[in-house]
């Protein structure tokens, strides 16, 4: 399956690679920030994990990453790089080819992605005329081959299909379908197993896994399920309130963790040997009355004075960094 010609990548040791990725809402004249300081890079083959409780800027950060952010959010500085290159700097029609062509999303809810008024083969057949050119002949093949390799049964039939005819696991299938017929470099699966029961999680799981050790195609999975991202990732970012608080490679982020949020997260995970769980007290705190300092001061079991001063990025070994005061 050929694809249109994109340019050669630059010089670059990653795939896509965000630097100090800043941005906010405008209301009233006041702007509201939303992500601040977003810094992570994501290599060919690799599966990062991005994690932690709604609200706290997953979704929004990976919008970025396709220029898909909302009318009234502006960015208000750094970058997101795509093979060394800037993706602010892509005109409309590199913009296009971009989306679907080099980096897809599978969307968190696809009732709501899908179009309701074609059947779901004509959808993944449009992505396949966009992106490699082929006839109406040629795309139909090569559909019904893709929701084959997803694991629908009687392609030919669920192809003819509109989405409210199919169940929630075959739905997600179908986005899974079109986000592979770009055939892209880069997958954005945003809670891509939420609503579905466990034995169809599992599948999806799985063949997300597969795609990724078979194609060496990169990953981001944003999930707010511990064990999803421990099963799943090599590297993990955990996120509150527009920030990245903790990241590294998951393994040892799970180990050793050395933020109080991620402790938190941790510690609030149902566990046989446990009878009580011990939740993290309170919630996100809303973009508008952020505490001073750090964001979790006012859910901090360890929280001191200083805690309201701008805490310091902090390293450890192996690319783990946390943002903590201590």
């Amino acid at each position: 399956m050929s694809k249109k010609p994109w340019p050669s990548p630059q010089k670059s040791r990653y795939l896509l690679e965000i630097e100090k990725l800043e941005a906010g809402f405008v209301k009233n004249g006041q702007v509201i920030q939303a992500l601040y300081q977003i810094s992570y890079e994501v290599e060919e083959g690799e599966i990062l994990a991005i994690a932690g409780e709604s609200g706290s800027g997953k979704t929004l950060t990976a919008l970025g990453i396709l220029r898909l952010w909302p009318k009234s959010l502006e960015r208000l500085g750094g970058n997101i790089r795509f093979e060394g290159r800037d993706i602010f700097s892509f005109g409309e029609k590199e913009l296009n080819h971009y989306r679907g062509g080099q980096v897809a999303m599978i969307f968190q809810e696809p009732m709501t992605a899908l179009n309701p008024v074609f059947s779901v083969g004509f959808q993944i057949e449009e992505v396949l005329r966009s992106h490699h050119g082929l006839s109406k002949k040629e795309a139909r093949e090569v559909a019904l081959s893709l929701l084959q390799k997803v694991g629908i049964s009687e392609p030919k039939l669920r192809s003819r299909q509109y989405p409210f005819e199919l169940s929630g696991g075959m739905r997600q299938r179908v986005m899974i379908a079109m986000a592979l017929a770009g055939n892209p470099k880069l997958l954005l699966a945003d809670e891509p197993t939420t609503a579905l029961d466990v034995t169809i999680q599992a599948q999806i799981l799985n063949l997300i896994r597969e795609l990724n050790q078979k194609d060496k195609m990169a990953v981001v999975l944003i999930s707010h399920d511990l064990g999803i991202v421990a099963q799943m990732s090599h590297k993990i970012a955990i996120m509150y309130a527009g920030r990245i608080v903790e990241k590294g490679p998951t393994k040892e982020v799970f180990l050793n963790p050395a933020h109080p949020y991620t402790q938190g997260l941790l510690e609030s995970r149902p566990q046989r040997a446990r009878k009580k769980l011990r939740p993290i007290p309170g919630q996100i705190p809303s973009l508008t009355h952020l505490p001073k300092g750090c964001a979790f001061y006012d859910r901090c079991f360890a929280a001191k004075p200083i805690c309201q001063q701008k805490p310091p990025l902090k390293q450890r070994t192996n690319g783990h960094v946390y943002l903590c005061h201590f």
